[in-house]
């Protein structure tokens, strides 16, 4: 028996749904109806999973797989789950598309990153991939600008190499399940993901980083920078420096900063 694109549509599509989604399926014109969906940089898989709404992915199902030890086997992920290995960008899915379907998706856009010319960079940089996408993410929740991200991965790779521990903050931001200001009570929690607290890369990735966090891992700037600072601006840009003396006076002029626009604020 032949069955057409929108009668398989229905036949796939969950119980609940709704009559108004079986005719829109039934009169799409004789093509299955799909809808673009953008996973921004720098999502958990929680967040990935939240934005499955215009597409009717079944998320419980899509946080099973994301969690599942077949599939990490499968995939020769080194963690507990998935995050890191997601790949933000914007696909096109079918309505009502299975949670595998996006997960695999998604897995291979990561896979695809790594050809030969990468697999080689591994070696050169003395990291993992596991490694590589872990520090990506870091790399992905400090900066958000194109212009700094190899600036701040190799200055990271720097400490990595004298063996000083990496004090990024987002790690701490991962140990709380939310991004707030870092206090000093924070940096005392004892977890592997607080990098303050434990020299070397956390156990795994804090987020899933974009294509452009994980190359400016692979092709990290040549530079002795150890330390940095956020200017406070609102730019988003920030200070880099090769001692503690001279990061100290970088500090100093954010704390300045911050103050002053929190006067003007006021006024």
């Amino acid at each position: 028996m032949k069955i057409n694109l929108p009668m398989l549509a229905i036949i796939n599509s969950p119980p609940n749904t709704s009559n108004r989604e079986i005719l829109s399926a039934l009169y799409e014109g004789g093509r299955l109806r799909t809808v673009k969906v953008t996973f921004p940089e720098g999502l958990s898989i929680e967040e990935i999973s939240d934005l499955l709404d215009p597409i009717k992915t079944d998320k419980t199902r899509f946080l099973e797989l994301a969690y599942s030890d077949s599939l990490l086997k499968t995939r020769g992920i080194e963690s507990g789950n998935v995050l890191g290995y997601l790949l933000p960008n914007t696909y096109e899915f079918f309505l009502y598309e299975k949670a595998e379907n996006v997960i695999d998706r998604m897995l291979d856009a990561n896979k695809n990153i790594w050809d030969k010319k990468n697999r080689i960079k591994l070696d050169q940089i003395n990291l993992t991939k596991h490694q590589v996408i872990t520090l990506a993410s870091i790399v992905e929740a400090e900066t958000p600008l194109k212009s700094e991200a190899s600036i701040v991965a190799g200055l990271y790779q720097n400490r990595l190499k004298i063996g000083m521990r990496l004090q990024a903050d987002p790690t701490i931001q991962y140990v709380l399940g939310r991004k707030k200001r870092v206090l000093y009570r924070d940096l005392e929690i004892d977890n592997p993901y607080n990098t303050y607290l434990y020299t070397g890369l956390p156990p795994g990735p804090i987020n899933n980083p974009g294509k452009r966090s994980i190359e400016s891992v692979l092709n990290p700037a040549q530079h002795n920078y150890l330390f940095m600072v956020a200017k406070g601006d609102g730019s988003g840009k920030h200070y880099f420096s090769e001692t503690n003396s001279q990061h100290m006076s970088y500090v100093n002029k954010y704390r300045n900063t911050r103050d002053s626009i929190k006067q003007a604020s006021k006024l």
